[in-house]
């Protein structure tokens, strides 16, 4: 096994290819990198320079936005609509309430009641390719994002290598594979 290793998306990123051929593992992995380092450019909300950024500092205005961020918001409207709202791509502002710091701190209610008008999908105005959020409303894809990139890079992995090789991704925790290994019925994955 070729077992390579890059950061992205906040997260340690690995690729495990099952082959002796250093070439094609190299290939391999620099192709599931760049495409995740991509991803991440386009759709982070912590990069200014993202299409995510665009939107949710457009103060009101309608965006347009490219065929892949258009199937994004999409699925995420999909995901809002089978879950009763409760899978939320604009709940991201809350982290201004909320720091996953490893404390206990709780905020204040008066806090959370603060943030709340700026959270609800049903508020934005979603018509591919355009879509137009209240001022102060922000989009956040990390509860897609991660997994989106998991599955480009497995498609462009197994294209890459012709689908003759067992391929595992793991993004940050985010698994996907194409097959298991020769000889074993799975991979092996620790939890």
């Amino acid at each position: 096994f070729f077992r390579g290793q890059f950061n992205a998306m906040a997260s340690p990123c690995e690729l495990m290819v099952e082959t002796n051929d250093q070439a094609l593992a190299q290939r391999a992995l620099d192709a599931a990198a760049h495409e995740a380092w991509r991803i991440e450019q386009q759709f982070s909300r912590y990069r200014d320079d993202s299409l995510v950024q665009q939107i949710n500092t457009a103060n009101g205005q309608p965006v347009r936005v490219g065929a892949e961020l258009a199937r994004l918001l999409d699925f995420a409207d999909q995901l809002f609509r089978l879950s009763n709202g409760l899978f939320d791509i604009t709940s991201g502002v809350l982290r201004r309430a909320w720091r996953f710091d490893g404390s206990d701190r709780i905020p204040a209610r008066k806090t959370v009641k603060a943030l709340l008008p700026l959270v609800g999908w049903q508020r934005v105005q979603w018509q591919s390719p355009v879509i137009r959020m209240p001022a102060g409303m922000e989009i956040d894809l990390g509860g897609i994002g991660k997994e989106y990139a998991v599955d480009r890079a497995l498609d462009l992995v197994v294209a890459q290598t012709g689908g003759q090789v067992a391929v595992l991704v793991n993004f940050g925790g985010d698994l996907r594979a194409n097959r298991a290994p020769q000889q074993k019925s799975g991979w092996a994955v620790g939890v």
